[in-house]
């Protein structure tokens, strides 16, 4: 039996020999010209076990979480509550009163700015 790279090579020039080649390999597997194969008694656990496998990977239930994963995010939600309750952190408190003291001295120079220019 001659190997693919062997078989590639003689029908890289040949379509033709390609299709009856594809054709001998259908007969062979037990495929018909559909690309479909006969089931046989070799065919149904692998039939059965790759439906299931779909099912697992693509049906309603694949988008499901398993207890530990609902048990993390329980656990996260959790957290995230608990940090939101938390008063802010010493740094934005010192945050919040530069800011508010930067407002205040913008609003000194603003005054001193306006008494300067005003005729006496």
């Amino acid at each position: 039996m001659k190997t693919p790279e062997e078989v590639l090579r003689e029908l890289a020039h040949h379509p033709a020999g390609l299709l009856e080649y594809a054709a001998q390999l259908q007969k062979a597997t037990g495929g018909d010209a559909t690309g479909t194969r006969a089931k046989g008694p070799a065919t149904g656990p692998a039939q059965a076990m790759i439906a299931e496998l779909n099912a697992n990977f693509f049906g309603a239930k694949a988008d499901k979480l398993n207890e530990p994963q609902e048990e993390q995010l329980r656990q996260l939600l959790g957290d995230r509550q608990e940090q939101g309750q938390r008063s802010p952190p010493l740094s934005q408190e010192v945050l919040e009163q530069a800011l508010a003291q930067e407002g205040a001295e913008q609003r000194q120079r603003a005054k001193e700015r306006v008494r300067r220019h005003l005729p006496r």
